[in-house]
């Protein structure tokens, strides 16, 4: 399991109660975003509108709104963006993202559910096996 069912509620519950969050992007989130024809800095402000959870495997999303932004939504999971320090919720965010990327980095490096159970070098294996039939 990532999360801890109880905690990622109450923080769900916690941040909807602070809505509108403003927040930035990261550097990934931004580079994604730019592949997909977004232009957005990873220094812009943002704001998360609205959030959902959708379960262990996705954990909190967040819908963002930015100056400029088109109207399709974009919804990322809460680990792509940082919220200011002075946000009341600023800790318990960043504990929630740190653990939760924690966790999900060691599943993948020891081959867990993400990959069902294969390890990435097995993963490969497999694949380039399929490309050769």
């Amino acid at each position: 399991m990532i999360d801890d069912q109880k905690e990622a509620a109450q923080l769900l519950q916690d941040m909807q109660e602070q809505l509108p969050i403003r927040v930035r992007p990261t550097r990934q989130l931004s580079e994604t975003l730019k592949r997909s024809g977004t232009e957005l800095r990873s220094d812009e402000e943002m704001q998360i509108e609205s959030l959902l959870y959708l379960g262990d495997e996705g954990g909190i999303a967040c819908g963002l709104k930015w100056p400029g932004a088109d109207k399709n939504a974009v919804v990322v999971s809460l680990t792509h963006v940082r919220v200011d320090n002075g946000h009341p919720l600023a800790a318990r965010i960043e504990t929630y993202q740190s653990t939760r990327s924690m966790k999900i980095a060691m599943m993948n490096s020891a081959g867990g559910p993400s990959r069902g159970g294969v390890k990435p070098s097995e993963a490969r294996s497999k694949r380039r096996g399929r490309r050769r039939r």
